[in-house]
């Protein structure tokens, strides 16, 4: 398979979509870099990281989707900006790699990825990483973030990933996400996000609407 790749060339900072509180205001004004940002692993080749327009179109394909989203890791992978059909060796395997990324850092613009996945403001994700958003908005879009951040976004992602296994629609998750739920103290999941607990409760949760349970 092809790696992801785009020959336009980026207008301006994508750390400034956010400027006015909304990352998605600006984000179809800003193409994609026409290289990746790489992060290294031990042994591993190289891992590329893109910053992805708003709907992309891995997450509104057309047609049968049934079975697209099995792969968390594949899928955690794609929302923090991987390419969805990368081959093998461009995809952390397991959770040591994802715990090795934490430590390394990943850079600002999988925080962006996420952001626009779930279609929230840069407020909002910086609150869900315990970041002021000043603080977010000053680093370039290669910046690394600490393993704290680091590690609380691949978590947020990998909910995501879930999320999208269950509901197979971006959509559908997103307005789930943003309904007050009863199972949660009649709390919006997507609130939760913020703290460890807080995601293993909505996870929780994603797991019992697989299994038939209505939540």
């Amino acid at each position: 398979m092809k790696a992801e790749g785009d020959t336009s060339k980026a207008k301006g900072d994508i750390s400034k979509a956010g400027k006015e509180g909304d990352i998605t205001s600006k984000a179809g004004k800003t193409n994609p870099p026409s290289t990746p940002i790489e992060v290294n692993l031990s042994g591993q080749a190289r891992l590329h990281i893109y910053s992805k327009a708003k709907n992309s179109p891995i997450a509104n394909k057309g047609g049968d989707t049934s079975g697209m989203w099995d792969d968390q890791d594949r899928v955690t992978w794609y929302i923090l900006g991987g390419n969805f059909e990368a081959d093998e060796a461009l995809i952390p395997k397991n959770d040591m790699d994802y715990v090795e990324l934490s430590f390394l850092g990943l850079p600002k613009v999988c925080l962006i990825n996420i952001a626009r996945f779930m279609n929230i403001t840069i407020r909002e994700m910086a609150d869900l990483v315990d970041l002021s958003t000043k603080t977010l908005e000053r680093k370039k879009p290669e910046d690394p973030m600490d393993k704290v951040v680091s590690s609380q976004a691949i978590e947020i992602a990998s909910t995501l990933a879930h999320g999208m296994k269950v509901f197979e629609d971006q959509n559908k998750l997103n307005r789930w996400l943003s309904k007050d739920n009863l199972a949660l103290g009649d709390k919006k999941p997507l609130e939760l996000l913020g703290t460890p607990t807080g995601i293993k409760l909505v996870n929780n949760i994603l797991t019992r609407i697989e299994e038939g349970i209505f939540s």
